[in-house]
């Protein structure tokens, strides 16, 4: 999910582990930090001129700059946290069905039956016998 974040900022949030955040509106932040959570016109140029200086590997993982030959830690927030969703057993555990569930398959599965053997009785008495009578009437043009 962290990917995910960086590939599209506006789109995903970036993935805090569980309850170690809470969200806030900007008029909360506002009252709680004292400052706005939106940049001016000034802030976003500083950004973006700390962004162009220096050299960036596009995963962000390290970074030289070139002109000291020393590490530049990263720009780009990472945490090599990982948080796993487990399931216990009586969750994963296959449910019986319910009783309706049994008689709707039942009776799907007596009509689908029914159905073929009507086909193949039909099927067994042959064109001859399907056209005598009235629906022999009914074919003749």
């Amino acid at each position: 999910a962290q990917w995910m974040h960086h590939a599209f900022p506006r789109e995903c949030p970036y993935p805090h582990i569980s309850g170690t955040t809470q969200q806030m509106t900007s008029s909360q932040y506002l009252r709680e930090k004292g400052e706005s959570s939106a940049l001016d016109r000034d802030g976003l140029l500083w950004e973006v001129e700390v962004h162009r200086q220096g050299e960036r590997v596009a995963d962000g993982a390290r970074r030289f700059d070139l002109e000291h030959d020393e590490e530049v830690s990263p720009r780009v927030p990472w945490s090599t946290e990982e948080e796993v969703f487990a399931h216990t057993k009586e969750a994963l555990a296959p449910q019986p069905p319910s009783r309706w569930h049994s008689f709707a398959s039942s009776a799907i599965m007596l009509v689908a039956g029914a159905s073929l053997l009507v086909s193949a009785w039909r099927a067994s008495l042959g064109p001859k016998a399907l056209l005598s009578g009235k629906a022999r009437a009914k074919c003749v043009v």
